[in-house]
């Protein structure tokens, strides 16, 4: 897994206006889908971040968003943006 201090934050379960937990049921599939988005090895995909910036995005949180609007038929990441503010 990669290591955590070197990407900003991936707390899918951290208490926000909403939590998942309280706002779906048990038995939803997203937690299934969440479940499996964190045991994903993403290891490949990471390179070591330039000096300059800020810190990127966690690979499973970036994972998460495409993966989750690729089951949903949405491919483009204009899309993406625009239905996840």
């Amino acid at each position: 897994m990669p290591s955590t201090d070197r990407f900003k934050p991936y707390a899918p379960d951290v208490r926000a206006v909403v939590r998942l937990e309280e706002a779906l049921p048990p038995e939803h599939p997203v937690h299934v889908f969440v479940d499996l988005v964190r045991s994903t090895e993403l290891d490949h995909f990471v390179i070591a971040p330039g000096p300059k910036g800020e810190q990127p995005y966690h690979p499973h949180a970036l994972f998460g968003v495409l993966a989750w609007g690729y089951l949903h038929g949405v491919r483009s990441s204009r899309k993406l943006a625009r239905l996840s503010t």
